[in-house]
């Protein structure tokens, strides 16, 4: 099987104007995580490779428009009429946070613009919190997305003190 060249995939992705299905890992921009224990199929989109062996390079040789354009297909994503949208956009912003902890040695290069992803993300939970309640897509049957949203706006709240969550959304009991 031929190793993904991730830097190329990112590029490509790029010039068609595919970053976004990129991102999101829909239809044939889709990677199946897999690791010593197999494949991952309930991991939405491979962004461990796609950011560490793609965006973070491309970036660190001078292509400083990524950061842009990356903040830009997450806004965009917001926009769009999917169901798990906004759940993606929360998780790969959370994956930049990760790889940017103090403690990192292998750090992310840049950060994403927090303040322009909390003022998107906020407006997109409330805009759509009927959609991410009857939404199970990457959850359990119990759960829904909403549920998942909130958790992680927990979550960025008391790791990295970032405060996406409308007023109200405590709601979901998380």
């Amino acid at each position: 099987m031929k190793k993904l060249n991730f830097e190329e995939l990112v590029a490509k992705s790029r010039v068609k104007g595919n970053l976004i299905k990129l991102l999101e890992g829909r239809g044939k921009w889709r990677i199946v995580v897999s690791d010593m224990f197999g494949d991952a199929p309930g991991i939405p989109q491979d962004w461990d490779s796609i950011f560490d062996k793609g965006i973070y390079p491309i970036y660190q040789k001078g292509d400083t428009k990524i950061k842009e354009d990356v903040e830009k297909a997450l806004c965009q994503m917001c926009e769009k009429d999917k169901d798990d949208e906004i759940y993606l956009v929360v998780l790969i912003w959370f994956y930049n946070l990760y790889k940017n902890k103090a403690n990192r040695t292998n750090k992310a290069p840049f950060k994403l613009d927090e303040q322009l992803l909390t003022t998107k993300v906020k407006e997109t939970i409330v805009v759509k919190k009927e959609k991410l309640l009857n939404c199970h897509k990457w959850t359990s049957k119990n759960d829904n997305l909403y549920i998942k949203v909130c958790q992680l706006g927990e979550l960025f709240k008391k790791n990295y003190g970032i405060d996406f969550l409308p007023d109200g959304f405590e709601d979901a009991k998380c």
